[in-house]
């Protein structure tokens, strides 16, 4: 539940937050009203994996537009006041934004700033990150997402040709591993995204297996996510699969599993300035 005040804010401000740190509440089929906090530059996506389908484009070198940690206290102190004044409705506060927060050199130390100052504004608001699992095998990194609230994990793959093709990156017994060492040691959910056409970049058949169904047993989340695109993808001949063939895939994985399996509806997909909360 978020706290709301009273206040003189009118209806156009209360709806979003855009700082190169902080941005929404946008819409998660996952969170609901998630506010966004992102570590990099506005105009880079910084991340270890180059994923296919993904809505901010295609990645930049990991070494470069890591924001620095004085601006995104500033932004961060800035916006939480203001949201609070304006009693905008929040459901979690999220780590996502335009690349992989994992991998920004201050990520431990923005973790606990941002929980610092959420017990001071928003402290009834729960907390989580979207993460592509390349940094999970560090221990500080695990120590630091094992504060959040929620720890929701990519994996859309279940053999390493197919990570390749779909995340570009080919660290997937790394990745794999440290999926694993972090659901021993914290409670996790695995996101996983569906792609059929076109067939160079389709992963249904790695999903849609043994070896998929062995890792989940092994990780054993809280849930795992199907979903497709809802927003325009990095490469464009990309489709949206269809709920028929996403329900599909999760009746055989229900067979097999006895964690819940959800698939997320998607909505027509449109441009990312369409996509504030409605």
């Amino acid at each position: 539940m978020t706290k709301k005040i009273s206040t003189q804010c009118d209806e156009s401000q209360r709806q979003i937050l855009l700082t190169p740190v902080i941005y929404g509440p946008v819409a998660s089929r996952r969170l609901g009203r998630s506010l966004g906090i992102n570590l990099f530059a506005p105009q880079d996506k910084v991340c270890t994996f180059n994923c296919v389908y993904c809505q901010c484009g295609k990645a930049k070198t990991v070494k470069k537009g890591a924001l620095p940690f004085a601006k995104i206290k500033k932004d961060t102190i800035n916006s939480f006041k203001k949201l609070v004044q304006c009693g905008t409705p929040i459901n979690y506060i999220t780590f996502a934004g335009n690349g992989e927060p994992t991998i920004h050199p201050d990520f431990p130390k923005i973790v606990d700033f941002v929980l610092e100052q959420r017990g001071k504004f928003l402290p009834e608001t729960p907390t989580a990150i979207f993460t592509n699992c390349t940094m999970l095998n560090k221990l500080t990194i695990r120590q630091a997402i094992s504060k959040l609230n929620r720890r929701l994990l990519k994996l859309d793959a279940s053999d390493k040709k197919t990570m390749q093709r779909v995340n570009q990156n080919v660290n997937f017994e790394t990745i794999l591993n440290g999926i694993f060492t972090t659901a021993k040691e914290m409670p996790v959910e695995i996101s996983t995204a569906i792609i059929i056409s076109p067939k160079k970049f389709a992963n249904f058949d790695s999903i849609k297996n043994k070896s998929y169904i062995d890792i989940i047993k092994k990780i054993n989340p809280l849930r795992v996510y199907l979903y497709s695109i809802d927003r325009p993808p990095a490469e464009s001949e990309i489709k949206q699969v269809s709920r028929e063939k996403l329900l599909e895939l999760a009746n055989y994985l229900r067979k097999y599993l006895k964690i819940p399996i959800q698939v997320l509806r998607s909505r027509r997909t449109r441009p990312w300035s369409q996509w504030i909360w409605e």
